[in-house]
């Protein structure tokens, strides 16, 4: 049975949760007043289709499992290739702004 591991940052922004067994969930839905949220693989989509559901207690963060299992492997290097690439566009953001913010710096000015 996987518990909770961390809540990660998609690619586009959006909160996700890593499981103890390497898997990512994306959440479906929740309300302000459900005492627990829905969440489903991040490789929901074709061509994987994975159907499998979790659901995250929100007073203790106790993970429990859908129904469906999983039909693929768990990618350990999925969690670490992301936090890379959210790095990367912090990173750009800022030099974006400092770019916009300093026109005398540019070079040509």
């Amino acid at each position: 049975m996987p518990t909770f591991s961390k809540f990660i940052t998609s690619q586009r922004g959006a909160q996700q949760i890593l499981d103890s067994d390497g898997y990512i969930y994306s959440r479906k839905k929740s309300s302000d007043t459900a005492l627990t949220s829905t969440w489903r693989c991040a490789k929901y989509n074709p061509p994987t289709k994975c159907k499998c559901h979790i659901y995250l207690a929100l007073a203790d963060n106790s993970l429990t499992l859908g129904t469906q299992p999983h039909n693929h492997s768990a990618d350990g290097s999925v969690p670490a290739r992301q936090e890379v690439l959210l790095s990367l566009k912090r990173k750009a953001g800022r030099l974006t702004e400092e770019y916009v913010s300093s026109p005398s710096q540019r070079p040509g000015t």
